[in-house]
């Protein structure tokens, strides 16, 4: 997959339930909190929010290595994907910002088939996996575009591709429906087809 930029992920300024702090200072100092979701983050606090260098756990299996500014991730840092995928690059409030780069290999969970599949594109882009069968989507149209995204997560299941790749589309497809209206889904549309691309690249016809 080529270089991302500017691309919306999965590590937003996360407001959470407070928990308790299960080991070290998670005020000012070196500390852990596991929170109600099931995440868990150690590393580096400043006033009560992660700030400095610390690892975030995703409950799904993902994880986000790096660092921190006011509870975001802010500067150097690497996401992992659950497949096995990796984001490298510079962030800003929770979003790769430059230098993005991404693995070109995944290790896919109850992979089914190889080169084959489908992949979703926006309207006059091309696929970036030519193997793959390509799928236009008018991202311009909000209804088609979380719709299709909803469509897609139900392929996965039906097909019990299952794993983190099928918890990654349906996440894709709650962000979008949760998307602010005012936010062009065209402007941000990567972020959300690859978490699905990811597992559509081994739907069966």
């Amino acid at each position: 997959m080529k270089n991302l930029l500017l691309l919306l992920l999965l590590i937003p300024n996360l407001v959470m339930a407070e928990t308790p702090c299960v080991e070290g200072d998670c005020l000012n100092g070196q500390g852990t909190r596991i929170y109600s979701n099931g995440d868990k983050y150690v590393g580096q606090w400043k006033d009560g929010s992660r700030h400095g260098q610390g690892t975030f756990f995703f409950s799904n299996g993902s994880k986000y290595v790096g660092q921190w500014k006011d509870n975001g991730a802010n500067g150097k840092g690497t996401f992992f994907f659950g497949t096995g995928r990796k984001l490298i690059g510079q962030w800003k409030d929770g979003k790769c910002h430059s230098s993005c780069t991404s693995s070109k290999k995944a290790k896919v969970q109850n992979p089914k088939v190889q080169n084959r599949g489908y992949e979703l594109a926006c309207d006059g882009y091309p696929p970036q996996n030519s193997p793959h069968k390509l799928i236009s989507i008018d991202c311009s149209n909000r209804e088609i575009f979380i719709g299709t995204l909803r469509d897609s997560w139900l392929s996965l299941r039906r097909q019990g591709i299952g794993g983190t790749i099928e918890n990654l589309c349906w996440e894709a497809y709650n962000d979008a429906k949760d998307l602010h209206p005012s936010i062009s889904f065209l402007s941000v549309s990567e972020s959300f087809l690859m978490r699905c691309n990811m597992g559509l690249a081994y739907l069966q016809d």
